[in-house]
């Protein structure tokens, strides 16, 4: 768990950080390093988002806390994983000390610009994920997972509260940003923060139900032995 006095930490030091580390981190090779790579892409992709939710409406100030944890985060990911193991620098892709100085002068479309642009450079792999299964045992199973891991929490969900409405996040996202944000777990405190414990798989069933939660889709087929 990175606490707030080692993001604030890590504020620092990402200033200096050249870019061309993050590109070290995703060319990897090594097998081993391919859950680290996931780690990174998918935090690129939700900081995207953020910053291109600031440049449409000025963020509250937990949401600017969120840009600036995840700026941090972003270089400590880079940092840390490109030290594990060998890598080539990719030149073409700048530098990390754009993103603070963008975000403390508040020039929050041009930082949605540059991160965007990293987001789609670096994509998450979504083999085995899209697109959605269209079977009725696998949305039977993703409905099975949501009543199991996820309404506990999730259930209790309103507008503007903490806790996110995950079939409205699904309506406004899209399959792809819900799985990613699946995919990254559940970012809160030390008590509630978890991984996520599902495997891709699950994860489309997941996403398939609460991207239609009112019965399988129109064209869903029947198939009783489904991977899960």
């Amino acid at each position: 768990m990175i606490t707030a006095t080692r993001v604030r930490a890590l504020h620092a030091a990402v200033s200096c950080l050249p870019l061309g580390l993050l590109a070290i981190t995703l060319c990897l090779s090594v097998p081993a390093h391919a859950g680290r790579s996931t780690r990174l892409r998918v935090d690129l992709a939700v900081l995207a988002r953020r910053a291109r939710q600031a440049a449409r409406i000025p963020p509250s100030a937990a949401a600017r806390a969120k840009l600036q944890s995840g700026v941090g985060l972003i270089g400590f990911l880079a940092r840390a994983y490109a030290a594990r193991g060998p890598g080539r620098a990719d030149q073409r892709v700048g530098s990390l000390r754009t993103l603070r100085p963008l975000l403390a002068a508040h020039r929050y479309a041009q930082l949605a610009a540059r991160l965007t642009a990293l987001s789609h450079r670096y994509p998450v792999n979504m083999s085995g994920l899209l697109p959605l299964p269209s079977n009725r045992g696998r949305w039977q199973r993703g409905r099975f997972l949501y009543q199991r891991l996820c309404a506990v929490c999730h259930r209790a969900a309103r507008p503007g509260g903490v806790i996110p409405d995950l079939f409205a996040m699904a309506d406004k996202d899209g399959a792809r940003m819900l799985i990613i944000r699946i995919l990254g777990g559940v970012r809160g405190t030390r008590v509630t923060a978890l991984a996520n414990p599902l495997t891709h798989a699950q994860v489309a069933s997941l996403a398939l139900y609460l991207t239609t939660p009112h019965g399988p889709p129109a064209n869903a087929r029947t198939r009783p032995h489904d991977p899960d």
